[in-house]
């Protein structure tokens, strides 16, 4: 059965940083089985020109955080830091598993420095190499 979505929401708080990791890690793993069941789906955020986006400060305010999954962070072009690390994050895992890379990757939570309960997601692979959408890419996917 193929899964055409994957949205999780899960309380965001410095205690609910296990649940949000765990969430993360879902959401990571979906989108790589879906970028290898469906070659049709870019490889990365940089190749889908997605767009970084805020949480509402509604989201913030209800202590929530809503992470999509790749196809519907696509379809929208855009999505929060959370939503692109695990987009990237699924497709370097998609690229390991087909035996194209050498490097898998993993979401990775960073303290927010807008305040308490507030957390910053990037992408790090099992190489050392990072990727965080709030900072200028360098150009091209590095896929």
């Amino acid at each position: 059965m193929t899964v055409k979505t994957t949205t999780v929401q899960v309380p965001a708080g410095p205690g609910d940083l296990i649940l949000l990791h765990a969430a993360l890690a879902a959401t990571t793993q979906a989108n790589a089985e879906a970028m290898v069941e469906d070659e049709s789906l870019p490889c990365c955020s940089d190749c889908a020109e997605l767009q970084l986006t805020a949480p509402s400060e509604r989201e913030h305010e209800a202590r929530a955080v809503r992470i999509r999954g790749v196809r519907e962070v696509v379809e929208s072009g855009a999505g929060t830091c959370a939503e692109l690390a695990a987009v990237d994050a699924g497709g370097q895992n998609a690229r390991f598993l087909r035996g194209e890379s050498d490097a898998a990757a993993e979401c990775v939570i960073l303290e927010d420095a807008r305040g308490p309960g507030r957390h910053h997601v990037i992408t790090q692979k099992t190489n050392g190499q990072t990727r965080d959408h709030s900072q200028a890419s360098n150009g091209g996917c590095g896929c």
